[in-house]
């Protein structure tokens, strides 16, 4: 909790300037204004300063060297600015606006270091009537030149020691290109005798326009960092900096931040609020002894703000660590401090407050508070909520959100939104107990999309590589791929590999399971390698990986083929090859299991996705010598123990093909026999009123599941146990509620309803579901209903890894309803495609249990489905009986109610590949898509069938899908270009084609991974398309009135999904004539 009076200018973000300055307004309009008015009432008061190094030779006591600090007063800043002013008119360089020039925006650059001749300079030209471009030295004589010629600037005004810099950026003194034959000169700015010796009796020159004309004029253009291209310019108002601003007392402070950057800003702050602000000039390096030193020349200094790089290095001191622990405040922004280093300088008693804006939107949010009882410093707070200023939407499926800043942001310059907003493209995690609290989780654009669809921030990574004092800087790379890698300067040169390694493997650990980057991947840079940057320092992302495709590229091919084959390796065999397999895989299992065994299912051991691959590229190694032929992608996946590896690299040597080891079907068979085998239930029956229900759900963290959870609480007479695979239950909670929130179902947390949710921790292919025996008991006695909606949808992974966690999950749950004291009985949300191959064309696929192994499509996961429905009708046979059913899930597509559909699955992938083609395919199919919402309905009316003890009938099958299939692609076609896609219809062969050679530029691995299936279904023109499969759903219609007459696929819900889609970023906004082309 932040109390008024511990509000700083220095932590006063624009929503708070402005519910202050709603209420006591401060008058202010104009930087003029300001100036002069403060040296009228406050002359001799204290404005800037700025500490600088003079060599003195002949002091023995001064170490050669000592800092003095050139300090200005509200007076004497505005004698000096008032005499740069009139040297520039008397030299005929600037001329002061006329009456006759009006509001006519005049600019000129500034090319300068951060110093007093650079403040002096641009005070002196906003006299004069100018705006001011700010150019940041670091950049190239290229961007300085598209700056000025793209803002008209006439004049470029440098610094002596970058005179150079601004002649290179115009040899010619003339460009032809942008504006005519604008002739750009590059002038040194006056020099500081002019304002160290000016007269006194020097009259000031009064700006020919009043505040109120003036507010509106440019005073001050700051740019981009050009990340990707050249920087743009961002204009700013002289009311941007002044009615933005608040007049709030403070104390001094000082910064390392330059004033082309973030130091001109807390200048004005501090001259709007009577408190000086030291600057440390950029002419002097940035050393942990430098600037101890200079902030000890300066007085009364509370405050210190500074830069994440800075911190660290002043964190690493001695004396820089005493300094910082001394100040009141001390402030990060301009790019992410690692979590690391800021919690140890939190623990060692600092006041950090972590400081969030940007040049187009001012100052956004701090993590301001009390700092005695709070130490969340990197959770950044809107307090001004209220206000509504600034809103957070979700970004997709990454369970982050995209800050947007409303228009009518006080300090906001630009918009990039239909609406006038501003889409920052930054990216926040929401804190799950402190309201309106967000942390930095990373870009848009950092966002990196491996071929599995997984994505990571690659931001996240690296700052908390950065946070090792061994390490300088990284760069994390893997987009359209299997794995991720980084780039490693190490911060010197003699630190080893395995040093460099042991960072890797710690920032794993704290990693999800597919952020994790395998050794190989770990690419450490020569010595004098650099990594582009912008002049605020920060990482330019996308010239880098230009700078370094070619390394990358080689990473992945060694990581693929295994990279040069071992020399020392004797080729083993028998024995000798089981333990070098044995040794391979070691290395990928946590070392958290110590015991295992070689028939032991690599999965459940901890092997992932990630560890795979670096157990496929070291067995490569080894068998490249002898084999010319790749190992396949799969292959950890397809034989998931160091026996069937074994096994199958000895089958390879022999020239046999690389495929599972085992006959599949005979594993299936295999698989029910062992999780189908079940004892009788002792339990009484107890009568259960539909008040008393308690039911559990497994999956609530999916759509289906989230729905399902929405539609329990709306009946209002159940309680609800959610099984979350979470460490523990408040994590739990919070991945529920963020799905919800996802989902367009966040409101149903704030109901009275929600008490009656209980979320669980569990894993469940451990026995009692990993719950604690007493918890385990609790629910014994009381759960009424089990859904499991929850399976991992994973199209990559061989069956019969899904048998550790889902399909021991399901015989877990399976159990607790067996050991139930009320009977419970047990809804199992399976797949159509379990059976999917029994459509012959003739009658449609009943709903009853598939007999054939042949049933399920070829996928792991289908097989997986087939085996658990089989496993499921042995319960059913057996303890289970009349209390068990299969509720066979088709086609689900987004809700009725917003249309929020999984951007990730293969429709909308389609869909939305036209921003690629401006095209999108004709298609000769009726697609059968049922709304996840009425789904979720229809499973509730499943839920409530009443069991029936001692039946001799079959299991009860239900299918849960869109029987209603009169609307054609073509409908839906014209359904979509009626809510506003623009498109023509083509070919499917051609719309592959063009989508094929657009992929080749855009960096879209979710698109890129479909393109295999829809090459398999759509590529040869001549073969004729396979029969849609036509489901029986009789028996789910005589339970749900939802499946007797199921709605066809309507315009408006077409609509709700394109809706959903823009306004996150998936698709381009509407446009206005609403027709497709042809």
């Amino acid at each position: 909790m932040l109390l008024a009076e511990d509000l700083s200018y220095l932590t006063c973000t624009g929503g708070q300037a402005k519910l202050l300055n709603d209420k006591n307004p401060h008058g202010f309009v104009s930087l003029n204004q300001v100036l002069q008015e403060r040296a009228r009432t406050h002359s001799d008061v204290l404005l800037a300063g700025f500490p600088e190094r003079k060599a003195r030779e002949h002091d023995p006591a001064s170490n050669g060297s000592d800092w003095e600090v050139e300090e200005f007063t509200f007076a004497s800043f505005l004698q000096a600015s008032n005499a740069v002013a009139a040297e520039l008119v008397r030299a005929g360089t600037l001329r002061a606006r006329q009456v006759q020039d009006g509001l006519q925006t005049r600019i000129v650059a500034l090319l300068s270091p951060s110093c007093a001749e650079f403040l002096v300079f641009t005070f002196a030209a906003i006299r004069l009537g100018y705006g001011v471009l700010l150019i940041a030295p670091q950049n190239s004589a290229e961007a300085i030149r598209h700056l000025c010629l793209s803002t008209k600037c006439a004049h470029l005004f440098c610094h002596s020691v970058y005179m150079q810099l601004g002649i290179n950026a115009f040899p010619d003194a003339q460009d032809d290109t942008m504006s005519g034959n604008l002739n750009v000169q590059a002038i040194c700015i006056p020099p500081r005798a002019i304002w160290e010796t000016f007269s006194p009796d020097l009259p000031i020159l009064d700006p020919v326009l009043s505040p109120s004309e003036e507010k509106d004029a440019i005073a001050l253009v700051f740019h981009t960092s050009g990340s990707t291209g050249m920087p743009k310019p961002i204009y700013h108002t002289h009311s941007v900096w002044t009615q933005g601003l608040p007049c709030l007392p403070g104390d001094a402070a000082f910064t390392t931040t330059p004033l082309y950057h973030g130091g001109l800003p807390d200048f004005l702050r501090g001259m709007m609020s009577l408190t000086p602000l030291y600057l440390y000039p950029s002419l002097h390096p940035v050393t942990a002894s430098n600037v101890v030193s200079a902030v000890a020349a300066c007085p009364d200094v509370c405050a210190f703000l500074s830069v994440p790089y800075i911190l660290k290095m002043l964190s690493e001191s001695d004396a820089g660590m005493s300094m910082l622990q001394s100040m009141r405040l001390v402030s990060t922004g301009g790019a992410p401090l690692p979590e690391e280093t800021g919690d140890e300088m939190v623990k060692k008693g600092i006041r950090l407050v972590s400081r969030l804006g940007s040049s187009e939107c001012g100052f956004l949010m701090s993590s301001a508070r009390d700092y005695v009882t709070d130490k969340s410093w990197s959770w950044l707070r809107d307090y001004s909520h209220s206000l509504g200023l600034l809103r957070f939407v979700p970004a997709g499926e990454t369970g982050s959100y995209e800050l947007i800043v409303d228009k009518t942001f006080s300090t906001l310059t630009t918009s990039n939104r239909p609406d006038g907003s501003f889409a920052t493209g930054d990216l926040y995690a929401k804190h799950p107990t402190i309201p309106h609290a967000w942390r930095y989780a990373g870009r848009a654009d950092d966002i990196i999309v491996m071929t599995n669809g997984k994505k990571t921030s690659a931001s996240v990574i690296e700052n908390s590589l950065r946070a090792s004092p061994i390490i300088s800087e990284a760069l994390v790379f893997g987009t359209s791929r299997p794995a991720l890698g980084v780039l490693i300067l190490t911060a010197d040169a003699n630190i080893t590999r395995e040093h460099v390694l042991a960072v890797i493997h710690a920032v794993n650990s704290r990693s999800p399971s597919y952020a994790h980057i395998v050794d190989e991947m770990g690419i450490i840079l020569p010595s004098d390698a650099t990594f582009p940057k912008a002049s605020k320092g920060t990482l330019l992302r996308p010239l880098a990986y230009q700078q370094y495709a070619e390394i990358i590229e080689q990473a992945y091919q060694a990581l693929e083929s295994g990279g040069v084959a071992d020399p020392h390796l004797s080729h083993p065999s028998g024995e000798a090859l089981v333990s070098y397999v044995r040794n391979v895989v070691q290395s990928a299992i946590p070392e958290c299991v110590s015991l295992w065994a070689d028939d032991d299912d690599l999965l459940v051991l901890g092997v992932t996705s990630v560890t795979a691959i670096g157990i496929r590229s070291k067995l490569q190694k080894e068998l490249l010598q002898l084999v010319d032929r790749p190992l396949p992608s799969n292959f950890v996946y397809e034989n998931p123990s160091v026996k069937r590896l074994v096994r199958t690299i000895e089958s390879i040597r022999r020239g046999e093909d690389a495929k599972p080891s085992d006959d599949v079907f005979e594993v299936m068979r295999d698989l029910v026999a062992k999780y189908g085998a079940f004892n009788e239930a002792l339990h009484p029956q107890q009568p259960v009123s539909s008040a008393e229900r308690v039911i559990v759900l497994s999956g609530a963290t999916g759509a289906l599941g989230a729905h399902i959870l929405a539609r329990f609480l709306s009946d209002g007479h159940s309680e609800v146990v959610l099984l979350v695979r979470a460490k523990d239950d408040v994590e739990a909670e919070q991945r529920v509620m963020r799905s919800l929130e996802r989902r367009g179902l966040g409101s149903v947390t704030s109901r009275p309803e929600w008490a009656k949710v209980k979320c669980l921790a569990v894993r469940l292919g451990d026995s009692n579901l990993g719950l604690a025996p007493d918890v385990y008991d609790t629910l014994t006695g009381s759960v009424t209903n089990i859904v499991h909606a929850a399976w991992d949808v994973n199209f990559v992974a061989n069956f019969d890894s899904f048998a550790p966690v889902h399909l021991a999950g399901l015989r877990g749950l399976i159990d607790l309803a067996i050991a139930s004291r009320r009977r419970a009985s047990l809804v199992f949300c399976s797949s159509t495609a379990a059976v999917v191959n029994d459509y012959t064309g003739q009658q449609p696929i009943p709903e009853s249990l598939p007999q054939s192994e042949n049933s399920p499509s070829s996928l792991g996961y289908s097989r997986s489905k087939w085996v658990a429905e089989h496993i499921c009708a042995r319960a059913h046979s057996g303890p289970l009986n009349g209390r068990i059913s299969l509720a066979r899930i088709g086609q689900l597509c987004g809700d009725t109610q917003h249309g929020i559909w999984n951007e990730a699955e293969a429709w909308p992938l389609l869909i939305a590949s036209m921003k690629y083609t401006g095209c999108l395919p004709s298609l000769d199919e009726h697609p059968s898509w049922f709304p996840v919402d009425a789904a979720a309905k229809v499973i509730c009316d499943i839920v409530r069938v009443p069991n029936e003890l001692g039946t001799v009938a079959p299991i009860p099958v239900y299918h849960v899908l869109n029987s209603n299939m009169e609307t054609s692609w073509a409908d839906i076609l014209q359904h979509l270009a009626a809510s506003g896609l623009n498109f023509a219809t083509v070919s499917p062969q051609q719309w592959l084609s063009q989508l094929e050679d657009a992929l080749l530029k855009e960096d879209d691995a979710r698109t890129r991974a479909m393109l295999e299936l829809w090459h398999t279904t759509y590529a040869d023109e001549t073969k004729k398309p396979k029969s849609q499969p036509v489901y029986d759903t009789y028996a789910a219609a005589s339970v749900s009135k939802t499946m007797k007459d199921p709605s066809p696929i309507s315009a408006d819900l077409v609509g709700k999904f394109l809706d959903s889609w823009r306004k996150t970023g998936f698709l381009p906004p509407a446009r206005a004539d609403g027709v497709a082309r042809k």
